[in-house]
């Protein structure tokens, strides 16, 4: 044999021969209670992985070894593993282990998972001299608001045991809780010296005390004290951390962290500093994975919902992060961050309203609070009360008086409530304060603007332009700034040159489709939107815009097909399905409508809008019960049910399914007690049921309690006409119109006065409204409806006209429009009523319309199948009835002229049919 083959089977015999003593030695098998001694002693030498190591082994030997199951519950608790201490102690308890002695570990370990409720319950009463009992128990009464209880707790097992560390550790915290920190300091002291400085947890406190004075430092050191007594204490190093985090030192942060994952892998308290690391630091992803497994273990731990609705927050998924917001102020009623954020969140979501109730609310505790006054301003902006907004702002403003951020709001507080040279000024010191920040900036060009100095605003503009060359919406403000000059040719140099900065700026293409429109180039109008998509193919505006400027050329198939590729681009976008849906709707396509609306309610399940698009198309396609069910589902799922009960109230009662109707508005007053729309539909349902006076007494208490809302001035106006009173009914309306000078009550107050007899004078007021809101289309359709009626074609025909101008593709307008012409043998009849008849070819008013004008025109072959379609869509109206006999009588069935000339009978329109 070879030497090389020698030494190598020598070394393979050796090696062999090891590994057989080896096998021999460990044949020896260790018994559970030696490896429960070996736990013991790796738990003296500070090694509590070894420890837990030898448990577990022990436990797969035995696993009806109580001691170390207890032992093993002990060992999770102090590495910070609540979840894993308490499925541990309750096994033992199950195999035996007295529940008496295991409820401390228990306790605590109930109280690292903030199950504060479960302790309360189930304290065993045998437990009741137990000191360390009796301190879990005190903790868990502090955590749930039961002060004076807690404080019995803990001083209860002091007289029993002075020394006791928990509870002097908990009357500390109950000290520090009312403020009293030097009282907590003297019991935190009393415990570290019972412990002999060795007593983790009262290091621990000692230094969060230190953090509540304000002395970082102090607070570190007792940090490291803690971490020296147990290297491998997690919470010792997760407290560390979270200081460190708070001082923006991350990188030793995740030292700390990363120790005490070594520590305890499992530890719940790791990934909530984990993800409380990678949120500070704007990683919401990684933030959001680590604190789902905290809440997967813990779904109701305050600070895990607590963080993961900052987190979701921080993601933009609002209904997430107000989720877990509501459900953390529901245990916490007065946590300012948690107050804040959700109250910005309601902002966002356009829900003026909560936020500002939420907001308000912290207010009358903390009204220095600038974050809070800031919020507050915020609400009050939304909800329209710009002299509210004011004063919060000012107030913040006076506080913070460096922030350009609140002299900036309070500056568009000051414009918005018309205070133009308010604003101006404080607009100006804001600018001054930060010559950079656009926002005040923009909003000072702005009130220059309000007041018509347009060169010195187009002098800031430019001196803006020159510092921020690659923001487009300088150069698009300069171009509204020239349109009111009246200067096109530089107004549209101007949105030209926005299009330069960035070819996908939608607003500048908007208003150079708007003046190719106005100088009657529609062609040139659509290459914006075109040229817009080449650079950004998804751009939904665009594809909306183009949409509207197809349809306004009468180019149904066109507008449809933009929007459908709207549809796909966006499939999740409400508002395009809506615009879709009803363009299906109003083109006869209301089995597509349908198809639509419920594809895109089962795509987006959880949606409220998705459900109440599908209850409006079921309801045009008379699918009633259909609406009523999926207006039932919407209410389940929508932030404001409130609005949706009221809407199937309303549905109800056009039914007269009273009984229902007062169910759904009980509901909507449930959800919203002083919601005036309710209790006015409330009301109605009172008089329905005949009790006029106490629908006026109702009223009259609306009025009271809400002098500024119209519902009860409107309430009182339909009490007084039930009672046939109609001079009490305008009088109501008035007040409600000198309540809220709005169109829909403008309106109603004309129907009245219109019924009563003074027609002229609810004309004049229409008229009076119109000269100061020339745009007005609602307004302007009453009065040519009314006129009309009245057979006065001509002052209808010329606000129909107007509306036209407004709004050229409104269907009633033009249908009522060619009904008027036709009756002053205006030739435009014929070509405006085939108009009106392209955008709704299947509504029997419009069919009637242009339907009786051929007949009357002696064009019956075409005319009699139109009618004959009115009259089968419409079966109930006599007006159209009467044109189809007359047409009938006149033309025979075949459409050639039979009998003599049609007498006029009355005028098609929107009130005929």
């Amino acid at each position: 044999m070879k030497k090389s083959n020698f030494n190598r089977a020598a070394r393979i015999a050796l090696t062999m021969g090891l590994l057989a003593a080896g096998v021999s030695a460990c044949g020896q098998k260790q018994t559970p209670q030696a490896l429960l001694n070996e736990a013991v002693n790796y738990d003296r030498q500070g090694d509590r992985k070894a420890a837990i190591i030898q448990l577990k082994n022990a436990l797969q030997l035995s696993p009806d070894f109580t001691e170390a199951r207890q032992m093993l519950a002990s060992l999770y608790v102090k590495s910070g593993d609540g979840a894993s201490a308490e499925k541990e102690i309750r096994k033992a308890i199950d195999g035996g282990y007295a529940a008496d002695k295991a409820w401390p570990v228990l306790g605590k370990s109930l109280l690292m998972q903030g199950q504060f409720k479960r302790i309360l319950d189930e304290t065993p009463a045998g437990n009741a001299r137990d000191p360390e009992s009796l301190a879990i128990l005190g903790s868990a009464q502090g955590a749930t608001g039961k002060l004076d209880e807690a404080l019995a707790s803990f001083n209860t097992a002091l007289e029993i045991e002075p020394r006791n560390v928990s509870a002097l550790l908990g009357r500390a915290r109950l000290h520090a809780a009312r403020n009293n920190l030097a009282a907590a300091a003297d019991d935190a002291d009393k415990a570290i010296a019972a412990a002999d400085g060795q007593r983790v947890e009262a290091l621990l406190f000692r230094g969060n005390l230190y953090r509540t004075q304000m002395k970082p430092e102090d607070a570190l050191a007792a940090y490291g004290r803690a971490i020296e007594a147990e290297p491998g204490n997690v919470e010792a190093h997760l407290a560390r951390g979270y200081l460190l985090l708070s001082q923006e030192k991350f990188g030793d942060a995740q030292h700390d962290i990363e120790a005490a994952r070594k520590a305890s892998p499992n530890s719940l308290g790791v990934y909530h500093a984990q993800a409380m690391s990678d949120y500070l630091q704007a990683r919401p992803k990684q933030a959001l994975e680590a604190i789902q497994i905290v809440l997967r273990a813990a779904p109701e731990h305050p600070p895990a919902m607590l963080l993961a609705g900052l987190i979701q927050a921080q993601l933009g998924a609002n209904q997430q992060a107000e989720d877990y917001l509501s459900r953390y102020l529901e245990v916490d009623p007065g946590n300012l961050q948690a107050t804040k954020q959700l109250a910005a969140i309601y902002l966002k979501q356009g829900d003026a309203q909560r936020a500002a109730s939420l907001v308000e609310s912290s207010l009358k505790k903390r009204p220095e609070d600038v974050q809070l006054l800031a919020l507050a301003g915020q609400a009050s902006l939304q909800n329209k009360s710009f002299i509210k907004a004011a004063s919060y702002f000012e107030k913040a403003s006076t506080l913070a008086p460096d922030s350009v951020r609140y002299q900036t709001a309070l500056g568009l507080s000051k414009m918005a409530a018309g205070d133009t040279l308010g604003a101006s000024e404080v607009l100006e010191k804001a600018t001054k304060l930060d010559a950079k920040s656009l926002d005040a900036a923009l909003l000072l060009v702005n009130t220059k603007i309000q007041a018509k100095q347009y060169d010195a605003a187009l002098d800031m503009i430019k001196k803006l332009e020159s510092a921020h060359a690659d923001n487009p919406v300088l150069p698009n403000l300069a171009g509204q700034v020239y349109l009111r000059k009246k200067d096109a040719k530089n107004a549209r140099a101007s949105f030209e040159r926005a299009l330069a900065v960035k070819p996908s700026f939608f607003p500048a293409a908007a208003m150079l489709a708007q003046l190719d429109m106005k100088d009657g180039k529609p062609d040139a109008a659509k290459r914006h939107m075109t040229e817009l998509l080449d650079k950004d193919k998804n751009n939904l505006s665009a594809m909306l815009a183009l949409s509207d400027l197809e349809a306004m050329q009468n180019n149904q198939a066109q507008a449809i097909d933009w929007l459908e590729k709207a549809n796909k681009a966006n499939p999740k976008d409400a508002k395009t399905a809506a615009m879709l849906a009803g363009r299906y709707q109003a083109t006869g396509k209301a089995d597509k409508a349908l198809n639509l609306a419920k594809a895109f309610a089962l795509e987006n399940a959880e949606s409220a809008e998705a459900l109440e698009l599908l209850g409006q198309v079921q309801l045009a396609n008379k699918d009633r019960d259909g609406a009523l069910d999926s207006m039932a589902k919407e209410a389940k799922l929508s932030r404001t049910p409130e609005k949706v009960y009221l809407r199937l109230a309303s549905l109800h009662l056009s039914a007269r399914e009273d009984a229902k109707a007062q169910e759904a508005v009980d509901k909507a007053l449930n959800a919203a007690p002083d919601l005036p729309q309710a209790r006015f539909m409330q009301g109605e349902l009172k008089l329905r049921a005949g009790d006029a006076d106490g629908t006026l007494a109702m009223a009259k208490k609306m009025q009271q309690e809400q002098p500024k809302s119209t519902w009860g001035y409107l309430l009182e106006a339909d009490a007084a006409q039930a009672k046939r009173n109609s001079q009490g009914a305008i009088a109501a309306m008035e007040n409600a119109f000198k309540a809220e000078p709005s169109p829909a009550v403008l309106i109603s107050m004309h129907r009245i006065m219109d019924s009563a007899g003074r027609s002229a004078d609810a004309d004049a007021k229409l008229t009076e409204w119109l000269k100061t809101h020339p745009d007005d289309v609602a307004v302007r359709l009453r009065l040519a409806e009314a006129q009309l009626l009245r057979k006065q074609y001509k002052p209808a025909i010329g606000n129909y006209e107007q509306v036209i101008r407004t709004d050229p593709n409104n269907v009633m307008a033009l249908n009522n429009l060619a009904s008027a012409y036709q009756a002053e043998k205006d030739p435009r009849a014929l070509e405006t009523a085939e108009k009106a008849q392209k955008l709704a070819a299947e509504h029997p008013a419009i069919l009637d319309t242009l339907g009786w004008i051929l007949a009357e025109r002696g064009d019956g072959a075409r005319g009699l199948p139109l009618l004959r379609k009115a009259a089968a869509l419409a079966p109930k109206s006599t007006e159209i009835a009467s044109h189809l006999e007359q047409a009938q009588k006149r033309y025979g069935d075949s459409g050639s002229k039979v009998g003599g000339d049609i007498k006029p009978v009355s005028v098609s329109g929107s009130s005929g049919s």
